[in-house]
C-alpha cells in the first residue's frame, strides 16, 4: 500500500512508474518481475553566477548527478569529455567575447531524461587603464 510506504522524491517517482511485466525466459516459462522506469531528471550544480567581468577568460565548476548515471554534459551546446557516472564533476574554461555571453549547462542521464541549469549572462567589459606620467599630478575621480 503506498500511504503505508516512506519512499520520498524520486523514488515515489520511480515506483509510480514501475510497472509489472511478464517475460518469458529462454524455456519459454512466464514468471512476473517488476521493472523500473526512471523518470526523475539530473541534478546539476555550479559556481557560475551572473557577473561582469574583465577578463576574456571564465573558468567555473560543476557537478551533475543522478540514479541512473550521467550519460552526457553539454556547456553552450559543446558535448564534455566526461567519464559516465552516478556523480560527475567538471571544470570549465571558456573564452568570452565582449558583451554579454550566455552560459548554459545540461546533463542527460543513462535513461534520456535532461536537464539544464538556467542560462547564465557573464558580461565581458573592456578593462580601460589609465595612463600616467611622472611629473603630472594624479588624476582621481570624484
Amino acid at each position: 500500500m503506498l500511504a503505508a510506504t516512506r519512499l520520498s522524491g524520486s523514488l515515489i517517482n520511480t515506483f509510480l512508474a514501475s510497472q509489472t511485466a511478464v517475460a518469458p525466459d529462454t524455456k519459454n516459462n512466464t514468471s512476473s518481475q517488476i521493472k523500473g522506469e526512471d523518470i526523475s531528471s539530473p541534478i546539476i550544480r555550479s559556481s557560475i553566477k551572473p557577473c561582469i567581468v574583465y577578463d576574456k577568460n571564465f573558468f567555473f565548476s560543476g557537478e551533475a548527478h543522478d540514479d541512473s548515471g550521467i550519460e552526457k554534459l553539454f556547456i553552450n551546446g559543446e558535448v564534455i569529455d566526461i567519464r559516465p557516472g552516478k556523480h560527475v564533476f567538471f571544470n570549465h574554461f571558456l573564452k568570452l567575447n565582449e558583451g554579454e555571453n550566455t552560459v548554459t549547462v545540461r546533463a542527460i542521464d543513462a535513461e534520456g531524461n535532461e536537464a539544464a541549469l538556467f542560462p547564465v549572462v557573464i558580461e565581458k567589459k573592456p578593462l580601460n587603464y589609465l595612463i600616467w606620467k611622472p611629473g603630472l599630478p594624479f588624476p582621481c575621480s570624484r
